[in-house]
């Protein structure tokens, strides 16, 4: 019993490896695929992503769940720190695994429509990190196509995630306005911000550029150490 803990802790953290694997492979094979447009790989990633969500709501968060209960009764160990460590550890993975989950999941957008996805995407970052959020909403009216709609709530996924995983925010603010023949989105935090200039674009920022080219829209960052991120994003009505 006292090593059957730390085997379901390695079998459960080589399956979050396997799942990452998997949807990094599916999305880097449909984006080398000769002939295939922008806006199809994008798709193809959106398959992968609803996949991914799939995997995590049906499968990794139960078994998260299960391995911190057996993992309990050994908290009477000698080794009880290490065994606490390892719950809270878990804990903290089954909090990521949900908020992924949610991320991922299109359904929202389906049923509740762009502007209540958007407000349900921020109380559940809210939900599961310490940062605050305001939303912004002048005189909208999305009229885009539903998949138009779907790249444009991804292109927000994104920049959310890139302020979690790297400014180190306590705050973020979206401002999303319609104009006469175009959107505009904003989208600022009050992070660590870089300097432009010296930090390469990661995968997030080049996944954001793809999905506004792919809405012939236009992004600006502007961004600098110490005062954090903003990206605007102008998207054309169509």
């Amino acid at each position: 019993m006292k090593y059957e803990g730390y085997y379901i802790i390695g079998v459960i953290l080589g399956s979050i490896t396997c799942i990452g694997a998997t949807a990094f492979l599916i999305i880097r094979h449909k984006r080398n695929e000769k002939g295939i447009n922008l806006l199809q790989q994008i798709q193809a990633e959106e398959k992968a992503l609803q996949k991914l969500a799939a995997e995590l709501h049906d499968n990794l968060a139960p078994a998260l769940l299960l391995t911190r209960m057996q993992l309990e009764p050994l908290l009477e160990l000698k080794e009880k720190n290490i065994v606490a460590n390892c719950i809270e550890r878990i804990e903290a993975l089954i909090a990521e695994t949900r908020q992924l989950g949610a991320l991922s999941a299109g359904s929202v957008l389906g049923q509740k429509g762009f502007t209540e996805a958007i407000k349900d995407l921020l109380s559940t970052i809210e939900q599961y990190q310490k940062i605050n959020s305001t939303l912004q909403i002048d005189q909208l009216s999305i009229t885009l196509p539903a998949e138009s709609e779907r790249i444009l709530f991804r292109i927000i996924q994104e920049a959310i995630q890139n302020i979690l995983k790297h400014a180190k925010a306590t705050e973020i603010s979206i401002q999303l306005s319609e104009h006469k023949e175009h959107f505009d989105i904003a989208i600022r935090d009050n992070g660590t911000g870089f300097d432009p200039n010296f930090v390469k674009a990661g995968a997030g920022l080049r996944n954001i550029q793809e999905r506004t080219l792919a809405l012939n829209g236009k992004m600006t960052l502007l961004a600098a150490v110490g005062s954090g991120t903003h990206i605007h994003l102008q998207i054309p009505k169509q």
